[in-house]
């Protein structure tokens, strides 16, 4: 409860000193990103997973994310976000599957700074962790099987934003997280409440 209230008192007068004219924002991109797992990774893991010997293929066909965020300073920012309906085609080795896939849903709380390189142009850098829900889903001739699990990882993303007014803006970045090597490439549409 101390920790909260120190950062609560830490924001305002941080919000108080630099104000900002909008500091709420919400975001938001469909159809517009597409993820990569690097399967090397995923190998030396993938005893980990039911003792299951698996390879995903490296893209994704349709999701969406949707965050909110807070600006703190006009060129710092805090920001949750959720990404929902990555689906990955799994292919057992193993087990010789017919129909199995991994559904992601990835929950992301960071931090963002901003430096502008022109009047409407600026580069972002954001660190932070993401809270990543997993369900894999196996049939084969031989069996299925459903699993759930939960990683807490952290990331960092990179991307030069593009301000059409002071409602908004359009931003396009990169983002890699620490999940079997998990890189994102997107675009996203920004309005500042």
């Amino acid at each position: 409860m101390l920790r909260a209230t120190i950062l609560l008192v830490l924001l305002t007068t941080v919000h108080s000193a630099f104000a900002v004219d909008k500091p709420f924002f919400l975001y938001g991109g469909a159809l517009t990103q597409e993820y990569t797992i690097d399967n090397g990774a995923l190998m030396t893991h993938a005893d980990t997973i039911s003792g299951m010997n698996s390879e995903l293929d490296s893209h994704d066909n349709f999701n969406v994310t949707v965050g909110i965020g807070y600006s703190i300073h006009p060129n710092i920012k805090v920001t949750l976000d959720r990404t929902t309906d990555l689906t990955f085609d799994n292919r057992s080795i193993l087990f010789n599957d017919t129909d199995s896939h991994v559904d992601l849903v990835l929950t992301q709380l960071a931090v963002e700074a901003s430096y502008p390189i022109a009047e409407r142009f600026s580069f972002s850098g954001k660190v932070g962790r993401a809270l990543i829900s997993q369900e894999y889903d196996i049939e084969s001739d031989t069996q299925t099987f459903n699993q759930s699990r939960n990683n807490n990882e952290y990331f960092y993303d990179l991307g030069v934003n593009f301000s059409i007014n002071k409602s908004l803006s359009v931003k396009v970045g990169y983002q890699k997280i620490d999940f079997f090597d998990l890189e994102k490439q997107y675009a996203q549409i920004i309005w500042y409440l």
